[in-house]
């Protein structure tokens, strides 16, 4: 996901002990990489969204919970990633939990699954940087 074709001007200034030469010339400009939100969501229970596309690479994952019923709570976001089924996958034990933990998966594209006890409420935030 690469530049945005804008060019900028650099002057390059060559010394030597008769006089200084200044020379210009362009080259293209390509911007730092940025951070982008890939799954924002909140909601209670289960949750499986739409196919859809990622960059390679890292994805950096932020979530907090909370169970009601704190016997078998749980909460698990994972990456199902298609054709070939790239499976990448957070699962967290306990009543409540808020922490950030790291993604690495293989496919582009796919969709993102969000699981947990019918009463426990979530937030999580999947970002990547490109």
């Amino acid at each position: 996901m690469g530049g945005n074709g804008r060019r900028v001007q650099v002057q390059c200034v060559k010394s030597n002990t008769k006089s200084k030469r200044v020379r210009a010339y362009w080259r293209r400009y390509t911007p730092p990489p940025s951070v982008h939100e890939v799954f924002h969501m909140s909601g209670v229970g289960d949750y499986n969204g739409p196919v859809q596309r990622i960059a390679p690479g890292r994805l950096t994952v932020r979530y907090a919970y909370s169970c009601g019923d704190p016997s078998f709570a749980f909460l698990s976001f994972t990456w199902n990633g298609n054709p070939y089924w790239d499976y990448a996958n957070i699962h967290v034990d306990g009543a409540a939990a808020t922490g950030t933990q790291y993604l690495h998966p293989d496919e582009t594209s796919g969709y993102f699954e969000v699981a947990s006890q019918s009463d426990c409420s979530w937030t999580v935030i999947a970002r990547q940087v490109w």
